[in-house]
Order: structure tokens, then C-alpha cells, then sequence
């Protein structure tokens, strides 16, 4: 499903060379059956023969060409993020502010070309770690870029529940300079304790307490909607939630969410993998005022 996924971005952001890449393959294969015999025939006798007819030739120096053609498409200078022909811009069109999240997992993004998508994109949250020492490797290319280009940025951890959460805050704070002005810190909270409910809870208090304690905010808490509903329902209230659901709005709709995280299917001029795409509840006013570090 991985490479399906993939392939199918792939066709959606190129589709000329697509196009081309299948008539390519009908035409090789049609070349493959017609000579079917010929080429059972040589193989057979482990070896090729250069006395080739001129249909061959020719069908040769053909398939030739056109790989030449293909390899040109696949190789030319450009940066990959700048091969897009088409975002699709129906999909950031909602009743709400929208906004994208990313990491190392949506590649090298050229921050120029993102701020020339025709996406309405207001605001930017970045993830920066997760667990005890890993920092997203694109996340300080990234932080530093996306404030360059005037967008509303945060930057969230990815929490370990089998993991001290007092040292996953300090890798965090120590990781991110978060200025006044800045998203408030987000908590991804995504994954079961190891150890039970009861311990995952208290992790994510003790993490929310030293939020509080170091910057004078709480933090928003990212997580899906099964997730919520089994482990996080009624249980941070003071936190904005960033509720992750797929599916139509109306999925989500007895739950009190801040954030949503409605596709994962966004495409961006500038990005070379598919985007996750989000909605705040409220106007950019709303969110610079209440989810910013003042």
C-alpha cells in the first residue's frame, strides 16, 4: 500500500510524463510480442545474433529513443520539488484557516517554491523530536526557512510512552528556541505505554507541567481520534486538541477540537511528498492571540 501510495503521487504530480511512460511500455511490449519468436528463438541458443532484419532495426533504434526520451524526463537538472504541474488546490479549500505540518519524511522542500503554492497556507508546524535523542534531520532547515518566508510556525515531539517524559521535555526545550509569536509547543501523543493507561496519563501531565513551568503555556495535544476516544477523552481539557480524523468533519463532531487534521493528501508546489493538511477553528487573529507564545 506504501508504494501505491507512492506511485499514485507520483502520476498526480506528473502526469505528461506519465502519459509518455505508458505509451513507452505499450509500445515496448507490443515490440516484445511481434518479435516473440525471433527473440525465444536467439535466446534459446544462448546467444544474440547482430544479423538482425531491418524491422528489428529499426524497432530497436525506436525503443532507443524513446528511453533516451524517458531517462531526459527523469534526469534533468531541477531541483525533484519543482516538477510539479499541478497542486490540488480544491483540497485546501475549507470554512477554516488552513495550515500543513511536515518532516523529514516530506524531503528536501524548497521554502521559494512553497511560497508561490496557490494553497492557503497560514501557518506551519514542524516536527522537531521524538523520544530521548532523536532530532527530525530536516528540522532546523526547515524551522529557519519556513519563518524566512513569513509563515506562523511550531514545532512538535513525538512522545515515547515508555520513555522518561521529564528527559523527552528537556531534549525538546533544548532542541527548540521557541520565540514570542511562535505556535505554542504541540505533544504527539500517538503511541500506548507499555506500562498501562495510568502511566501514559501521568507522562503526559509531567510533560505538560514542565511546558507550563518553562515557556507559561500549555501545550497543544496532537492525537487521533480512536486514539483520543480510548485513551485521552475527558483527561486534558486545559490543552488545545489537534485531533487527527481522515474522514468528514462530522466524524468528530462530539469532540471539542482546536486542530484538524483532515488529509494527509495535500500536494504543494516546493514538496516533493504529499502533505498533511489542517484546519484551526477560529480566524489568523484568533490563532496568533490564543495558540502563540506571547
Amino acid at each position: 500500500m506504501r508504494y501505491l501510495k507512492y506511485l499514485k503521487h507520483w502520476i498526480a504530480i506528473h502526469p505528461v510524463r506519465s502519459l509518455i511512460l505508458l505509451l513507452f511500455l505499450i509500445l515496448f511490449f507490443t515490440i516484445l510480442f511481434y518479435f516473440r519468436k525471433e527473440i525465444k528463438s536467439k535466446l534459446s541458443n544462448y546467444k544474440l545474433q547482430f544479423k538482425l532484419n531491418r524491422k528489428l532495426k529499426y524497432s530497436i533504434i525506436l525503443i532507443a529513443l524513446f528511453s533516451a526520451l524517458i531517462v531526459s524526463f527523469f534526469y534533468f537538472k531541477n531541483n525533484r520539488s519543482n516538477r510539479i504541474f499541478s497542486e490540488n488546490t480544491y483540497i485546501s479549500k475549507t470554512k477554516h484557516l488552513f495550515g500543513i505540518d511536515i518532516s523529514h519524511h516530506n524531503g528536501e522542500i524548497n521554502w521559494d517554491e512553497v511560497k508561490k503554492s496557490k494553497h492557503p497556507i497560514k501557518y506551519v508546524f514542524i516536527k522537531a523530536t521524538e523520544g530521548k535523542k532523536l532530532i527530525d534531520k530536516r528540522f532546523h532547515y526547515n524551522w529557519k526557512n519556513a519563518k524566512e518566508k513569513g509563515y506562523l510556525v511550531g514545532a512538535y515531539h513525538f512522545y515515547r510512552p515508555n520513555v522518561s517524559s521529564e528527559i523527552q521535555f528537556n531534549h525538546f526545550s533544548s532542541t527548540v528556541e521557541l520565540e514570542k509569536g511562535d505556535l505554542l509547543p504541540v505533544l504527539d501523543v500517538e503511541k500506548e505505554s507499555g506500562f498501562g493507561k495510568n502511566n501514559l496519563i501521568k507522562g503526559i501531565r509531567n510533560w505538560i507541567n514542565l511546558c507550563e513551568s518553562k515557556y507559561g503555556v500549555k501545550p497543544i495535544i496532537y492525537t487521533g481520534r480512536k486514539f483520543y476516544e480510548l485513551f485521552l477523552k475527558d483527561e486534558f481539557s486545559d490543552c488545545p486538541l489537534w485531533i487527527a480524523s481522515y474522514s468528514s468533519e462530522g466524524n468528530i463532531k462530539e469532540i471539542e477540537w482546536d486542530l484538524h487534521q483532515f488529509t494527509e493528501d495535500v500536494i504543494i508546489k516546493g514538496v516533493p511528498e504529499n502533505v498533511d493538511g489542517n484546519n484551526f477553528k477560529g480566524d489568523f487573529l484568533k490563532l496568533k492571540s490564543d495558540y502563540c507564545i506571547k
